[in-house]
């Protein structure tokens, strides 16, 4: 493991069942993603992809293997520090956007804020800042069913990033737009990357995943290819 290495997977299973109604979703995964890249994982449906999201998101644990975050071993650790690093560094964006309704796109933003204990002129600060960095300034205080679905995803982006998370996964995130939204958005995904942020995207579809620099496919639980990308500007 370099220095550079965010996420390092090592010898990682996970299954679901026992007995004869065991299912083997990932199989022996050993993967490393560093600082500052850009990463999507594809796969067809049933190749683990979303499996592998979770389990990098804190949100699943592996049923054997090691995952270690900056160095340090968290797939063993309990539940509420796993919360406490899901707040603190990492973000998610996810493809039904998972806004409250009844909030503001400004609420929406700070409901990280009040987990992480952050007072609430501060929170409004910070929401408001990161709302403004993705270009929803003059939308902050309209509620989710005012705001188009490009603009709903934008509230979500800027919800994953108001804590500056090490990095950032979003799983499917152009999944319920159409095709001029799902470009914009990742346009967004593509300058928070030339920013610094590390992104790691599950998609199904290559015009998404060719704004990635690397590309993982999975296939029956385990990786059958990993392309570095030279093109993407």
């Amino acid at each position: 493991m370099t220095a550079t290495t965010l996420v390092k997977l090592a010898d990682l299973n996970k299954s679901y069942g026992t007995g004869s109604t065991e299912t083997k979703v990932l199989r022996g995964l050993n993967l490393n993603i560093d600082r500052g890249e850009f990463v999507a994982i594809m796969g067809p449906s049933g190749s683990g992809k979303s499996t592998l999201m979770h389990i990098l998101g804190l949100l699943d644990r592996p049923t054997d293997g090691a995952y270690y975050l900056a160095g340090d071993r968290v797939d063993s650790l309990s539940e509420d520090a796993l919360a406490s690093l899901r707040n603190q560094r990492m973000g998610f964006v996810f493809q039904s956007f998972n806004l409250l309704p009844r909030t503001s796109a400004l609420e929406n933003v700070e409901l990280p804020l009040i987990y992480a204990g952050i007072s609430a002129s501060e929170r409004r600060t910070r929401a408001t800042q990161v709302l403004e960095r993705i270009g929803l300034a003059h939308r902050i205080h309209n509620a989710p069913s005012q705001l188009s679905g490009g603009e709903q995803q934008r509230v979500a982006i800027a919800r994953a990033l108001v804590c500056n998370p090490e990095i950032v996964f979003a799983d499917e995130p152009t999944g319920n737009l159409d095709t001029k939204n799902s470009l914009e958005i990742m346009e967004v995904f593509k300058r928070l990357n030339q920013e610094g942020h590390t992104v790691v995207l599950v998609t199904h579809e290559d015009d998404i995943a060719s704004f990635a620099k690397r590309i993982i496919r999975l296939k029956d639980g385990v990786v059958v290819a990993d392309e570095l990308r030279g093109d993407v500007q």
